[in-house]
This record gives structure tokens, sequence and C-alpha cells, in this order.
């Protein structure tokens, strides 16, 4: 989907991939992103307009941030502006492990619990996953 964000846009992903969709009668929205082989992911707050955007590595492309941000307020059929905050997160040691920290990561946001895992317990979440 994101290789259609940037080359259709945003309004066109929204009527074309999200039609049927009303994205703005749930509380909380997860955005994963796969950025070649790399996997960030956003989850934003519809009633607070808080976006949080997570990249493994600590750092995050201000354009995928802003292409998610129109994004949302295309679904959202809402103009007003979001806060977005990174997550300061820098856990990943190694080449492999994103998508694993990007689902976990996800997952504690939506259960609103605080991070306590690190590059370590990666194997364990793994096959918690599996």
């Amino acid at each position: 989907m994101f290789r259609s964000l940037k080359t259709a846009g945003t309004a066109h992903v929204a009527r074309h991939w999200f039609h049927t969709q009303k994205f703005g009668q749930y509380r909380l929205l997860v955005f994963p992103v796969c950025w070649g082989d790399h996997w960030t992911a956003m989850v934003a707050d519809t009633e607070s307009k808080v976006a949080r955007y997570f990249d493994p590595y600590g750092g995050g492309k201000q354009r995928i941030i802003d292409t998610l941000c129109e994004l949302l307020m295309e679904l959202c059929n809402d103009s007003e502006a979001w806060k977005i905050t990174k997550s300061p997160l820098n856990i990943q040691k190694n080449y492999v492990d994103c998508g694993v920290f990007t689902s976990v990561w996800s997952l504690y946001m939506l259960l609103k619990k605080d991070i306590d895992f690190t590059q370590d317990d990666s194997i364990l979440m793994r096959r918690w996953l599996a």
C-alpha cells in the first residue's frame, strides 16, 4: 500500500483501498509500513488526534510520517492537524528484527502498555508471535 500512497496519492488510496470503512468510528488505528526491507509503524488515536510513529532503529523518515498523516486525515474525514510523536526507542541492534519489534510495539500501544522489551527479547518475541 505504501508504494501506492507515494505514486497515486492519499486521496486515491483512501477511496480505493478503504472505501467501505468508517475509520472515524475506531479509537485506535495501526498503520504498519514496509519501506524497502525495513518495517516501521504508526498508531493513531482518533479521539485525541495524536499519532505515535515507531522505527526500531530510532530514526524515521519524515516522508513516511507526512504521508501517513495525510492518509489519516483522508480516512477520518478530518482536516484538523494531528500531533505526531516519534517513539524515542532505538532497540534494534541487528538487521532482521524490525518486523518483530514493530509488531510487538504496535500491540503494546493498543494495550496501553509501557515498552519493556529489548533486543535480548527478540527470540522470545519471535516464538510468541509464531
